[in-house]
């Protein structure tokens, strides 16, 4: 209920950013829009909320037409009652007696209006307000979307009596309450309904997503048709139920509008264009067509059998695809990463698709590996990632250049020259009293720079200090040590 409640906000946005309206009173109590054809200028209105709209549907509308000279010589008095008035009594829905609402409540819209205007409301006075709330919003829509349910439910007039090219200016307000007013110019020229913008189209398997922007005919539009073709010529409308443009309170910037449809066959193209709908009940020209054809889900994906190293060096891959299909793929294409959460680089672009393995010459250490099948719709299918870890008992480079020194607070300052092999780990630093003890690790973790603080006592019988340094790799694999001296400053 809370959607549906929805609709009668979005139908007062609809009508308040796009009409031309200027309100005799403070609050927008009423809001018009016109059409202008060779011989007639039409009028459809709305209330701004329940209660005007409960007041209008008990006092009736009435219109008075001015031509632009007779309301500018008003200079700034109040125009009702001295303008034209276009019916003799004031405009009211159609009565809840007329023997006429048996057969129109037979229409859907029809049914709608008369359930807003007569059905039974609950004697809850919170219900009574949230049912004609949502049925409020209900008329509008139904009215927006059929003239002849407008005029039942009294919001809707056609002045026949124009004089072409002539502008005029339209007054509407509720008999017996001029505030509630409001007034619309109109400049001779003819009305035109706008087209959407170019829409764009997703095929997929017998399916297909339009979209399209309607900032150029939100304006114009109740709603919109959807129209199908399959020879380009004759195109039949595939929407039972207008597309509506609507937009959440997180949505303030969208412009777009979705449409899915399916249709019976793949392979055979399709055409689609797209057209504005009125409240006027007046169609805009077609929008450009897009046209396509839909196509069998991909759904062929290689599975990787086997990853091994025979010797160390290489990798091996060895590969099927999930099912025997009479449709190969295009292509084969493998990925590679050390990590599973990627990146992934394309490792070979071309493997061959009628081998059941391909090679890698120059595996890294840690191999995560991927295949993807690509078919001739550049549709892709992808395996999940394997991985391959080569061997390593040979362990890294042995730090060089180590140098240390003892300042006079006894804070010792080691540093050495990086290891630059690609899975070195981290140091670890050794010390010991003399060159022939042995030593003890001091470090509690690996270090991953090649420089290292420590801390001595200057009260001893020796200045001397030793170290060394061992490298580490991502298989823990330990260097040989490189030692050296540390002197304390005397």
């Amino acid at each position: 209920m809370r959607d549906r409640a929805k609709l009668k906000l979005f139908f007062l946005l609809v009508w308040t950013q796009c009409i031309v309206s200027i309100p005799l009173c403070a609050q927008n109590s009423i809001f018009i829009k016109t059409f202008t054809t060779h011989d007639s200028v039409m009028l459809r209105w709305v209330p701004a909320n329940t209660d005007v709209w409960k007041i209008g549907n008990s006092n009736g509308y009435i219109i008075e037409r001015f031509t632009t000279d007779e309301y500018l010589d008003l200079s700034g008095q109040d125009p009702i009652g001295k303008g034209m008035q276009l019916t003799s009594s004031p405009i009211l829905p159609m009565a809840k007696n007329d023997t006429n609402w048996d057969h129109l409540v037979k229409d859907g819209g029809n049914a709608i209006v008369f359930q807003a205007l007569y059905g039974t409301k609950s004697a809850d006075l919170k219900k009574r307000a949230i049912e004609e709330n949502l049925q409020f919003g209900l008329a509008l829509k139904a009215c927006d979307e059929n003239i002849s349910t407008a005029k039942l439910h009294g919001l809707y007039f056609a002045d026949h009596s124009i004089s072409p090219g002539e502008s005029y200016v339209y007054l509407i307000h509720i008999a017996g309450k001029n505030t509630y007013s409001a007034i619309v110019s109109v400049d001779g020229n003819l009305s035109v309904v706008h087209a959407p913008s170019d829409p764009d189209a997703k095929f997929k398997n017998r399916s297909v997503m339009l979209s399209f922007a309607v900032t150029s005919s939100r304006s114009d539009a109740a709603g919109y048709i959807v129209e199908r073709s399959d020879d380009s010529v004759h195109f039949t409308r595939v929407n039972s139920e207008l597309l509506v443009f609507t937009r959440s309170q997180y949505e303030n910037t969208k412009t777009e509008l979705n449409y899915r449809d399916s249709f019976p066959q793949n392979g055979k193209t399709y055409w689609y264009r797209i057209k504005t709908f009125s409240c006027f009940e007046i169609e805009s020209a077609p929008s450009k067509t897009v046209h396509g054809h839909g196509k069998e889900d991909w759904t062929i994906y290689p599975i990787i059998d086997t990853l091994f190293s025979a010797d160390n060096k290489t990798a091996t891959i060895r590969w099927r695809l999930n099912e025997i299909s009479n449709v190969s793929p295009k292509n084969i294409i493998l990925f590679r990463s050390s990590k599973v959460s990627g990146p992934y680089s394309i490792l070979n672009n071309s493997v061959d698709i009628h081998a059941a393995e391909v090679k890698d010459d120059h595996p890294l250490f840690s191999n995560y590996y991927m295949l993807c099948a690509i078919s001739s719709e550049n549709d892709s299918g992808f395996s999940y990632p394997y991985l391959l870890q080569m061997k390593d008992d040979v362990p890294p480079a042995i730090p060089e250049n180590i140098s240390g020194t003892i300042d006079t607070n006894g804070v010792v300052h080691l540093k050495w020259k990086n290891v630059n092999d690609a899975d070195l780990l981290g140091y670890r630093v050794f010390r010991s009293n003399t060159a022939g003890e042995e030593q003890i690790e001091i470090t509690d973790s690996l270090l991953k720079k090649p420089e290292f603080t420590d801390s001595v006592t200057l009260n001893t019988l020796t200045r001397d200090v030793f170290y060394s340094v061992r490298s580490v790799d991502h298989m823990y694999n330990n260097s040989r040590r490189k030692s050296t001296r540390s002197t304390a400053k005397s």
